[in-house]
């Protein structure tokens, strides 16, 4: 190279830079799955009578009313801990017996750290109205959230899908020859997470006829506690 000409500037080939980024990506996927197993490690998961879950279920977006009428959706599950039961207001045994033993589980949290909103979600939506569900509630506890479906169903049933809720309803004929609408559904409690998803699945753990499962308040309040306690461990 001759005096007075300038040397050329030095070029970044793509090819060679590509193989690097890769590199790096994987490397960083790599330490990040061995940073989660670790912490799984350190935190393993309590056992309950029902679930935790090791990664919690963030819920489809969804539409219903409470018992006031109000419009309910995913952000009004933020910031504090909601425990969700399910069923219908005509239901003779298990809804009232576990709204029972909610309205004691209540009392006994109420103001502790480990205090959740109770939400009753109804399966039998096209007769149970918000006025119905208010008033039905009100015999077990006025804080007690009663949801619905609203009038024109949209996204109403994506809550129960997020859960697992199953349920069917049936019309029969009964002994005196007139139709009625026969419900069936499972027995389960929903823990809900200050991040509005899901934490826990609760299952009873006594039987008191056939067919007819419930819940122990002191058992209820301990898998509440371990499942929040994981949850603050892990966050």
């Amino acid at each position: 190279m001759s005096a007075g000409e300038t040397k050329p500037l030095a070029r970044f080939s793509t090819r060679a830079v590509y193989p690097l980024l890769v590199l790096f990506l994987v490397i960083s996927t790599i330490f990040a799955y061995l940073s989660l197993s670790k912490q799984q490690q350190d935190y393993p998961v309590p056992t309950i009578q029902g679930k935790i879950l090791r990664t919690p279920i963030s819920l489809s977006n969804f539409e219903l009313v409470d018992q006031n009428n109000f419009a309910f959706r995913n952000q009004h599950l933020l910031n504090s801990w909601h425990l969700i039961s399910y069923g219908y207001l005509n239901c003779a045994d298990i809804c009232p017996t576990t709204l029972m033993v909610l309205k004691q589980l209540k009392e006994q949290i109420r103001g502790s750290l480990i205090d959740a909103n109770v939400v009753f979600y109804s399966v039998d939506a096209k007769r149970d109205r918000p006025d119905k569900l208010k008033n039905y509630l009100a015999y077990f506890d006025a804080e007690f959230i009663g949801l619905t479906a609203t009038n024109d169903n949209s996204n109403s049933s994506n809550l129960a899908r997020s859960l697992g809720i199953k349920s069917t309803i049936n019309t029969v004929t009964n002994n005196n020859g007139q139709t009625e609408l026969q419900v069936s559904h499972g027995v389960s409690l929903f823990l809900i997470n200050p991040e509005g998803q899901l934490q826990a699945v609760l299952k009873p753990n006594q039987k008191l006829a056939s067919n007819i499962y419930s819940f122990e308040p002191a058992q209820l309040k301990r898998d509440i506690e371990l499942s929040i306690k994981h949850y603050q461990s892990v966050n």
